[in-house]
């Protein structure tokens, strides 16, 4: 596997300056950036996402925690945040927890192991006691969570529009 070195190596050029062109760093003259863009064409380089996840102490994952992908609102949900993670460059890890809330626990642990950049939390039971021992971002959605930031349907005034909505079309 080619790394960074073999790549400054290639190119006559520090590590550090492998690193700023990787980083996308303006201080790299265009001379220079050339020269390290040929060669990490030339070696077919790709980064190592664990190492500098190691490095910079967190990673570029999000997780998603849903109660049940068979659930079509947890695929569509799964989805569109992929789509949406992908757009910013960040991938995304699905954790399913069958509806069982010490898997649930058992599942957010073992992301919380890759050092994500936040979890997305579908809790499988509403007014979870679970309060998680991290300093990672976890966001509440559709039920909330032990004090998470929670985004979620007024479900109440959906179904009064809804109704609304139907009644003015003269339906009863």
């Amino acid at each position: 596997m080619t790394t960074i070195k073999d790549v400054a190596f290639a190119a006559g050029v520090s590590v550090g300056t492998v690193s700023r062109v990787l980083a996308e760093n303006g201080t790299v003259t265009t001379k220079m950036r050339l020269r390290v863009e040929t060669a990490i064409a030339e070696l077919d380089f790709r980064p190592n996402s664990a190492a500098r996840a190691l490095r910079r102490q967190r990673s570029d994952i999000v997780g998603l925690v849903v109660p049940d992908i068979t659930n079509p609102f947890f695929a569509q949900l799964a989805k569109y945040v992929e789509m949406a993670a992908t757009k910013i460059g960040i991938s995304v890890i699905l954790a399913n927890t069958n509806d069982d809330p010490a898997y649930e626990e058992k599942q957010v642990y073992t992301l919380l192991d890759r050092s994500p950049r936040g979890i997305i939390l579908t809790s499988s039971f509403a007014a979870s006691p679970r309060k998680y021992d991290t300093s990672t971002r976890i966001i509440a959605l559709d039920r909330d969570v032990s004090g998470y930031p929670c985004i979620a349907t007024n479900h109440e005034e959906s179904a009064m529009l809804a109704a609304s909505h139907i009644l003015d079309l003269g339906h009863r």
